[in-house]
């Protein structure tokens, strides 16, 4: 038909991502993780312990633009 379609382009500025994260042999997807992080994670919601996860940055301070058609 010819028509040709409204482009946008995207930008941003600033843009920071973080998670919060198990780091070592707690990081590994297993069975017995499942369930240890499962009970860790209710004993932390009635406060009970301390969460041992940790902050991992992913983005700090990204900017930039995305143009049409990339």
């Amino acid at each position: 038909v010819g028509l040709e379609l409204p482009t946008i382009e995207v930008r941003f500025k600033d843009i920071n991502v973080e998670a919060q994260v198990y780091v070592g042999s707690r990081a590994l997807p297993s069975l017995l993780n499942f369930f240890v992080n499962v009970i860790e994670g209710c004993l932390n919601n009635l406060q009970i312990i301390p969460s041992p996860k940790k902050q991992l940055h992913i983005l700090q301070n990204v900017s930039g633009i995305i143009k049409p058609k990339r």
